[in-house]
């Protein structure tokens, strides 16, 4: 649930898209646990900086006493989401947590994977819950369509083909990154629009524009298509292992591998 401080003047609802007073929703949800005191870095500064992407030093931040997220909900959608998808979702964070840790070994090994055994849980409510908190951090800017719109406000609507790609994987990198939709080139040929959310357990990322989960993912797509609200199931996901050193998505090259190629870059420069 979010907090109940209401901000002045009046924005538009992430959920329902109406002008209302708005309060401030935590992403992910406050009572994950994941979401406390913590420092906002501009992600554009990172990627231009002279220094590897993971090195902060000298580098502006914002100070988040409250946690990571903003003002975007209104009191009305707050309040529904918090009874039809926050619990869900909490219900998988806490399963998750209550399994093994990943071994240290696991955690650096290119192409390692992690099974999770959930039990119970409610895969449409989840699966409803990570698209609101990607709609939140594109802060009102969603490229949404009528399809997600109704996904988002109607609880009961489950449409036929769910154009979308709705991936998660474990982040085992440097980097805690969320980021606002991002177009990328070069995925199949064609041009992608991709954007995701960081929230200390899991990473989701979501395709806009298409579904074609080039980099393995675990694809939780069919959570919103073959799931009722409300319907449970235990289902095991194997969720791989990825670095994010990069504030990119799709970029998860090691750190060493990035500094080899910064490396090779600052010889090229003195080459000539």
């Amino acid at each position: 649930m979010a907090d109940r401080e209401v901000v002045q003047e009046k924005s538009t609802c992430t959920r329902c898209g109406l002008t209302k007073s708005l309060t401030f929703e935590h992403v992910p949800p406050r009572g994950s646990g994941e979401n406390g005191p913590t420092r906002l870095y501009n992600m554009l500064d990172a990627l231009t900086a002279e220094t590897v992407p993971w090195d902060f030093r000298g580098r502006e931040f914002q100070n988040a006493q409250r946690g990571t997220g903003g003002y975007y909900l209104c009191s009305d959608c707050n309040s529904r989401t918090g009874r039809e998808t926050v619990p869900a979702y909490l219900e998988m964070i806490r399963q998750t947590r209550a399994q093994n840790v990943i071994p240290l070994e696991l955690q650096w090994a290119r192409g390692a994977s992690w099974q999770v055994s959930l039990h119970e849980i409610e895969p449409n409510a989840i699966a409803r819950q990570v698209i609101l908190m990607i709609a939140c951090m594109n802060n009102h800017t969603f490229v949404r369509s009528k399809n997600l719109l109704t996904i988002l406000l109607d609880k009961h609507y489950r449409p036929k083909k769910f154009e979308h790609g709705l991936y998660v994987f474990i982040n085992a990198g440097a980097l805690s990154v969320s980021y606002p939709a991002i177009v990328l080139g070069g995925l199949h040929g064609k041009m992608s629009v991709v954007t995701g959310v960081f929230t200390g357990t899991y990473s989701f990322q979501m395709e806009l524009d298409q579904r074609t989960n080039p980099h393995g993912y675990a694809d939780i797509s069919n959570w919103i298509t073959d799931f009722a609200h409300g319907e449970t199931a235990s289902i095991d996901l194997h969720i791989p292992i990825l670095e994010t050193n990069v504030g990119l998505p799709g970029a998860h090259q090691s750190r060493a591998e990035i500094l080899q190629n910064l490396e090779q870059h600052r010889r090229s420069q003195t080459a000539r």
